[in-house]
């Protein structure tokens, strides 16, 4: 599991070498150093990233939605689910994948908000596209 990919245990599946167990072992050797135990500094790790993940899931729900009401709704609602709360409260590395795909979303509704998927998509920027030079 998630403490065996910081050296805790022999890792049964390989996590130690992906970049979210590089990144939880940071981040819990550095809270380590403090005088935390291990088990604190991931749960630590689980809560920080699952609460970025719900910030970045607000940062896109407000372009998305009507309302800053709406938005926080949908945040809370994302917040609330029981996969996110599970993660959020015990150490895994799944609320760093939670964090990852909210991020991911927010960059997609960004780009998609720009308009630039809509003119890649006709060739205009790059000279090729899914209707290529029959968009000039």
């Amino acid at each position: 599991g998630a403490l065996a990919g910081l050296g805790c245990g022999a890792p049964a599946d390989g996590a130690a070498t992906s970049c979210l167990a590089a990144a939880m072992r940071w981040f819990v050797h550095a809270l380590a150093r403090t005088g935390i135990s291990v088990h604190s500094a991931g749960l630590w790790f689980a809560a920080t990233t699952a609460a970025i993940g719900v910030a970045a899931v607000f940062a896109s729900t407000v372009q998305l939605l009507p309302s800053r009401g709406a938005a926080l709704l949908g945040a809370l609602l994302a917040a609330s689910c029981p996969a996110v709360a599970f993660a959020a409260t015990s150490v895994h590395l799944h609320a760093a994948g939670f964090l990852i795909a909210a991020i991911s979303t927010w960059a997609a509704v960004c780009w998609a908000r720009s308009g630039a998927w809509w003119r890649a998509s006709l060739g205009k920027e790059f000279g090729s596209g899914l209707f290529g030079p029959a968009a000039r």
